[in-house]
């Protein structure tokens, strides 16, 4: 098993690093305008679970300061990831042979997790601003997208070794 990144060859490539670069900006617009929202917010925040008109619970005010450190938590936990890569999870055993190709995998995968990420607080976001209030089923979309995109991308670095492996005849 591998650790650490690989030698000094090894780059992000240009899509990755755009990916992370607009994570970052996303996530520095969402936090900012949710530390406004929470500094100045005089009621609380109507909740509905279903897209009906009657509210089903109501976030007080001081809750929203837990929930952008909730938020910021698992974008970072992302961007980590994205950034050092060894500290991913892996479907198969790194190796020295594959280690370029994991990472880059990995690292790619990892931005667009933190993306999804940051993309669910913005759905949460913009419907507070515009609607004064939020739908979480409405939220649940671009969750279980994220969901979806770390289950492909997961199965897509799999595949991939697997299927070399074959070609190789080594497994």
């Amino acid at each position: 098993m591998v650790m650490g990144r690989p030698d000094k060859n090894y780059a992000t490539d240009a899509v990755t690093r755009q990916l992370q670069t607009a994570v970052v900006l996303l996530t520095a617009v969402t936090t900012a305008i949710l530390v406004w929202q929470a500094l100045t917010r005089d009621e609380p925040v109507p909740i509905t679970y279903l897209l009906g008109d009657e509210i089903d619970y109501e976030l007080q005010t001081g809750a929203l300061l837990p929930l952008i450190f909730i938020a910021l938590a698992f974008t970072g936990g992302t961007m980590l990831m994205s950034f050092a890569p060894a500290f991913g999870r892996f479907p198969v055993t790194v190796t020295k042979e594959n280690v370029d190709r994991l990472y880059k995998a990995s690292e790619r995968l990892h931005a667009w997790i933190g993306l999804g990420v940051q993309l669910t607080v913005s759905v949460g976001l913009i419907m507070l601003l515009l609607q004064d209030r939020v739908v979480l089923i409405v939220m649940l979309i671009p969750a279980l997208l994220t969901a979806v995109v770390w289950f492909r991308g997961y199965a897509a670095m799999a595949r991939e070794e697997f299927t070399r492996r074959e070609i190789r005849g080594d497994g």
